[in-house]
């Protein structure tokens, strides 16, 4: 029994000094932990971070329904054939891929990527274009163009950012066949928050 004691000391000792300089991480424990190993297993797994988990690099992905859009010959019915999804939990309260909002980080990266439905076609993203007059979210400026086959930039890490969407349009060329088949714009919205928080 003193064995097992000692054995146990020596693997919890050096994180004691974790615990006294993290208070937040003390109190996370619960006050009837049963053991000292169990102790040593919590501290083991990887702490959470805001940058690594929160603030990642979004990525943006159009879904075109490339034989339903070329058939249609009505302009405005292009949101009933493009849908648009997220890594960080994009959404559209009408269902419409014109309102979807994504959220993107300051400091961070978000890149675009077209796919065809049913792989039948192709689609290629060749511009993004925050509107005049909403807040310029991007490194490079208002305006990101493809560039070797992706196509994407830095947001800006500004404290002002007010987190008020900007709208911005995707310019994507279609492709069927080995045929060129035009050129379609979509208007959602990006919102940016530049602060360092877990919103």
């Amino acid at each position: 029994m003193r064995k097992i004691t000692v054995y146990i000391y020596l693997l919890v000792l050096p994180y004691m000094g974790v615990l006294g300089q993290d208070n937040d991480l003390a109190e996370n424990f619960p006050e009837s932990m049963p053991s000292g190993i169990e102790k040593m297993e919590l501290l083991k797994k990887p702490a959470f971070t805001e940058d690594s988990e929160t603030r990642k690099k979004v990525k943006i992905t159009l879904l075109v329904d490339v034989e339903g859009l070329l058939k249609d010959s009505v302009a405005a019915n292009i949101y009933r054939y493009c849908t648009l999804s997220d890594n960080n939990s994009g959404y559209s309260d009408s269902k419409n891929s014109k309102d979807f909002l994504s959220k993107v980080y300051g400091g961070r990266r978000v890149k675009w990527k077209g796919s065809s439905k049913n792989d039948i076609g192709s689609i290629t993203i060749v511009e993004i274009r925050i509107n005049p007059g909403d807040p310029i979210l991007f490194k490079k400026g208002r305006t990101l163009k493809r560039k070797f086959c992706n196509i994407g930039g830095g947001v800006k890490n500004e404290e002002d950012f007010d987190e008020q969407p900007s709208h911005y349009s995707i310019t994507f060329k279609v492709k069927k066949d080995q045929r060129k088949y035009g050129t379609f714009t979509l208007d959602p919205k990006l919102r940016a928050n530049a602060k360092r928080t877990s919103q």
